[in-house]
């Protein structure tokens, strides 16, 4: 087992740089703060955070980037209801003959 978790934590962190180690950072991101968090709200999946704002957005314009099949356009569509649906992607999935192990015609419909 010892040598087994050497090697699956070799694999995650062999890109890990000691922070003494790293170079200085170009851009300082401002510090979090409790005020920044207070109201916060933390959502189990995209589709939960579409519905939360569904009432919000009804009836607007909605843009979804990195459409890929449409799937989740889809649901866009159908829980927001908005006047204006925009579709953002480079739309070359057809050029490609797997996605994700599944092929291409066993998408279409």
């Amino acid at each position: 087992m010892r040598g087994f978790m050497s090697k699956t934590t070799n694999r995650f962190f062999r890109r890990h740089i000691p922070a003494s180690e790293q170079p200085e950072k170009l851009f300082k991101y401002p510090e979090l703060r409790q005020l920044d968090v207070e109201n916060a709200k933390l959502f189990a999946g995209r589709e939960n955070l579409v519905k939360y704002l569904a009432a919000e957005l009804r009836g607007g314009t909605v843009a979804e980037v990195g459409v890929m099949y449409g799937d989740f356009s889809d649901f866009i569509i159908r829980t927001i209801e908005p006047r204006l649906f925009v579709a953002i992607d480079i739309f070359r999935m057809h050029n490609k003959a797997f996605s994700f192990s599944t092929t291409m015609s066993d998408t279409a419909t």
